[in-house]
């Protein structure tokens, strides 16, 4: 008893090895390295909003140093005069409109799409091809062009074969400061335009930022490929020389207001991982985007009650929305590329978003009438009969249908932003909730239907009985009786005949036992046979683990 005590609480001499620590430091070593390690997206996304912060206190600093006429090595150069009789060909400039007569758009909020011819203005292929108009206002426009680092700015973006155009646009508000309105007549755009390769229908897209001219409709900007930061201070070397200072003073508001936007994210912790995700460079050249809106025959106040009615529906009678329309330059003066924008359809953003959610409405409610007539449908065809004679194939192709049509309204409810979002909500539920009808009504007319289609297994000929053999006839005269004779003589006299011959025996036949009755056969026996048989039961079973 003594000794298997000490087996078990060990000698007071013999002192058990302790575990080293050695490998649980190791091991919360590994754990602090894993939560404290800044190699992962969140960080570099992290990373990338402290540059560009710094980066815009830093042009901040220098464009108000530039502003208020203090010394600084940052200054604001006037237009280069020899794109003037460039866009004055493509007729870019556009002219103060008489309000009575015509307007512009006042808001350019939206998406313009349209075709673009590219135009090689390098000064060899300039002096290669002298029958365009535009060809010595281009030559002079592109003097002193470096074509040895042309060719590292390209990249591998198919130039030639960019003949499609898009530009979604966002205005914003007219600035205030301290209460009061900056400008009214000028706007702060920015957005995105995409090449299309015609090939291989890739895109190449560009970050937009530019102004908007609200009396004669022109617009000014600059445009940089994903992942390049555009330094808006250019802008005002953009338009022209009268408009310089009143362009110069909507900049120093945006500066402000990006900065305090990428600190309040920065303190909240907000940070988009997907900008850390570089996309494949196809090419650095740097675009200048000039573009000119056509005018509308319409007066200007009925125009801007159409405008107010878009951004705040009322309900009021307006005119029909006229076609949005312009004519855009695309130049790159570094890469030596020109496209002409031209054949251009605009949609603004809010007519787009109410046609959304006209559509959501009448989609949401022929889903609602589909799937009521599909329940009386489903209700009047729970019978073995009615399920007999439809075919689960059209409610499978139907079921795929509405599936596919489910995962695209919620794909683009998704993918949209505000009321469109909410609205697109609507019919996609409408049609998952069809397609799970079908699908289930499907599987179940499946399941009746089976037992009609298989082939039932020939049943095995029962071999026929051995007949026995008829007896012979025998006399009805009883044979005369026996005299008894003690002496026996062998063999026996003529006058004992011997009796009639022994009938075989019938060769015995197997019969085959009798199928058991319900009585001897067991409840969950009897169960299991008579759903298998029975097409009633297995409706009522089906319907009740529906």
């Amino acid at each position: 008893m003594d000794a298997a005590r000490d087996e078990e609480a060990g000698m007071a001499g013999d002192r058990a090895g302790q575990r080293s620590s050695i490998p649980s430091f190791l091991f919360i070593s590994f754990m602090l390295f894993m939560l404290t390690s800044h190699n992962g997206d969140e960080f570099l996304a992290r990373h990338q909003y402290q540059d560009a912060l710094r980066s815009l206190t830093y042009q901040l600093s220098n464009y108000t140093s530039w502003m208020n006429g203090t010394s600084t090595n940052y200054t604001v150069l006037d237009q280069d005069a020899s794109l003037l009789p460039i866009l004055e060909t493509f007729e870019i400039q556009g002219n103060v409109l008489d309000p009575n007569q015509a307007s512009y758009y006042s808001n350019l909020t939206g998406f313009i799409h349209g075709s673009s011819n590219f135009h090689n203005i390098t000064p060899t292929a300039l002096a290669d091809n002298t029958s365009t108009p535009w060809n010595s206002a281009a030559q002079k426009y592109m003097v002193g062009f470096n074509e040895t680092a042309i060719e590292e700015r390209l990249g591998t973006w198919n130039w030639t074969a960019s003949d499609k155009l898009a530009i979604s646009i966002v205005e914003k508000l007219p600035t205030h400061v301290n209460g009061t309105t900056l400008s009214d007549t000028i706007a702060l755009v920015h957005g995105r335009i995409e090449l299309t390769d015609s090939n291989t229908k890739e895109d190449f897209r560009l970050e937009f930022e530019g102004v908007h001219f609200i009396m004669n409709g022109s617009i000014y900007g600059i445009a940089e490929p994903t992942g390049h930061h555009i330094d808006i201070r250019l802008l005002p070397s953009l338009v022209p020389t009268s408009a310089k200072n009143e362009t110069a003073q909507l900049i120093e508001p945006e500066l402000t207001a990006r900065i305090n936007k990428l600190n309040k994210l920065i303190d909240a912790g907000i940070v988009d991982e997907s900008t850390s995700n570089d996309e494949p460079v196809k090419s650095s050249c740097p675009f200048a985007f000039y573009a000119q809106i056509h005018p509308m025959g319409v007066p200007e106040y009925l125009m801007l009650e159409l405008e107010d009615e878009i951004q705040k529906p009322t309900g009021i009678w307006t005119i029909d929305p006229p076609k949005l329309s312009i004519t855009g330059l695309l130049v790159s003066k570094e890469c030596g590329l020109m496209y002409e924008v031209n054949e251009t359809e605009g949609l603004r953003s809010r007519t787009f978003f109410r046609k959304v959610t006209t559509y959501a409405g009448f989609a949401g409610l022929v889903y609602f009438t589909l799937l009521i007539l599909f329940s009386r449908q489903i209700e009047r065809s729970r019978t073995p009969s009615g399920l007999g004679r439809v075919s689960r194939w059209l409610f499978l192709s139907q079921a795929t249908v509405d599936s596919v049509s489910f995962a695209g309204h919620i794909t683009f409810a998704i993918l949209a932003e505000g009321r469109p979002s909410i609205s697109l909500v609507a019919p996609a539920f409408l049609a998952c909730m069809l397609f799970v009808h079908e699908a289930q009504f499907s599987v179940l007319v499946h399941q009746i239907q089976v037992p009609e289609d298989a082939v039932p297994a020939p049943t095995p000929t029962p071999a026929a009985p051995v007949g026995t053999p008829a007896p012979l006839p025998t006399s009805t005269t009883p044979p005369p009786p026996a005299v008894p004779n003690t002496e026996t003589t062998y063999p026996p006299t003529p006058t004992q005949s011997p009796g009639p011959p022994a009938t075989p025996a019938p060769t015995p036949t197997r019969t085959p036992a009798p199928a058991p009755s319900p009585d001897q056969m067991s409840f969950g026996a009897f169960f299991v046979h008579h759903v298998r048989t029975d097409p009633q039961a297995r409706l009522c079973m089906c319907t009740a683990f529906q």
